[in-house]
């Protein structure tokens, strides 16, 4: 796929984003594009864009694109795994998922921004069968939030008794 170039458009306080998608091995091939809506004076600080369907069930906790506007904060946050500031790690997955974006969120709050702020999410796990607890985790914390999400299987984080890390990258006002 060809990606072209996006471009906000002003109407009468209205922002329209246009992104062309074509197809480069075709040059027969109708271009087709995707337009997301917007009301104010001027782009938002990030915006979502799904030029074809999120199917389940990542609906509402993954976004095939996140565009950040020019000028706004933004904050990379390290890896952040599942053991509190105490030093205490669960011994399950869905206990260190849940702490690794506390962690995240206390992260993101010393920055005066929240999870909804996340733009781009990468999840690093240790075993493939963790996956769905994953899907339901976020669902559980971080739904609405619609991040441009990576999730790799890896053999292995720092510690081996780390089930899953977790990076942020956040933009803000």
């Amino acid at each position: 796929m060809r990606l072209g170039r996006s471009a906000w458009l002003s109407h009468g306080g209205m922002y329209v984003i246009r992104m062309h998608l074509g197809d480069t091995r075709d040059a027969h091939s109708p271009a087709r594009s995707s337009y997301v809506i917007l009301w104010g004076d001027q782009m938002p600080v990030s915006a979502r864009h799904d030029p074809f369907p999120v199917g389940a069930p990542y609906h509402g906790i993954y976004s095939h694109g996140v565009e950040t506007r020019a000028g706004a904060r933004m904050l990379h946050v390290s890896g952040q795994v599942g053991q509190t500031p105490e030093g205490h790690l669960p011994p399950d997955f869905r206990g260190q998922c849940k702490q690794a974006l506390l962690n995240v969120s206390s992260v993101l709050s010393a920055a005066n921004m929240t999870l909804m702020d996340i733009v781009k999410m990468s999840f690093y796990l240790v075993r493939r069968e963790d996956m769905d607890t994953l899907v339901e985790v976020r669902k559980e914390l971080l739904d609405g939030v619609r991040p441009a999400i990576t999730t790799l299987f890896v053999a292995g984080l720092v510690s081996p008794d780390w089930l899953v890390e977790v990076d942020v990258v956040a933009c803000a006002e």
